[in-house]
């Protein structure tokens, strides 16, 4: 069991501001973070950020979206089209 004693009191907030005492905004953080490492470590390759994750494709595609890290790339389909 955790004491009061474990915990420092700081109220510390994250980069965007939000408390991370909201357990939400601390697990977003977290995977907004994490989601960006494994990408760099990719090479941006979202097919092997996807496989190093333990996540599908599309699973990732979604956290991207709901973390508001998705960048207004032009789909595969569209761009295969124009060639």
């Amino acid at each position: 069991m955790i004491g009061s004693e474990s915990v420092d009191g700081s109220g510390q907030t994250s980069s965007s501001g939000a408390s991370t005492w909201n357990l939400r905004t601390a697990v977003q953080e977290f995977e907004r973070r994490h989601i960006t490492n494994v990408l760099a470590s990719a090479g941006g390759d979202k097919v092997e950020a996807a496989r190093r994750l333990g996540i599908g494709l599309s699973s990732l595609y979604r956290k991207l979206n709901e973390l508001g890290m998705l960048k207004n790339e032009p789909s595969e389909a569209s761009a295969s089209c124009e060639e």
